[in-house]
């Protein structure tokens, strides 16, 4: 009965220890396969993709256009040629492009809805 219990011992140490050497190599190869945003700073240009939801014509992918104004951790304020967009957008949405020859207007607020509306009807 003592070898049984001393058996059964190790077999759970064991298993508990090959469970946890598994765990370990998933975590370490889902950190390595995300990617890591890419970092934004003021004054870059961005395009944003609008969404279906935010969409009047859903035969081709809109995007508008902007610039960074701040970052704060993983959000970012941005101003368009539409006006400045009131609420933080995640940077997960912004994807980095080269437009320069775009009239920014600093002069007052807009919701990122209304913006993305007024992008469509261009």
């Amino acid at each position: 009965m003592a070898i049984e219990g001393l058996m059964w011992t190790y077999y759970t140490q064991n298993l508990k220890l090959y469970k946890h050497e598994k765990q370990s190599s998933y975590n370490s190869r889902i950190k390595e396969s995300r990617k890591k945003a890419p970092t934004f700073h003021k004054d870059d240009f961005v395009s944003i993709k609008i969404d279906k939801v935010d969409k009047t014509s859903p035969l081709y992918p809109n995007v508008l256009l902007g610039k960074i104004t701040q970052v704060e951790n993983d959000y970012a304020k941005i101003v368009t040629k539409f006006r400045k967009v009131k609420t933080l957008i995640s940077t997960n949405r912004l994807n980095k492009c080269t437009a320069t020859n775009i009239i920014f207007d600093y002069s007052k607020d807009i919701t990122f809805s209304a913006a993305c509306k007024m992008a469509t009807e261009q």
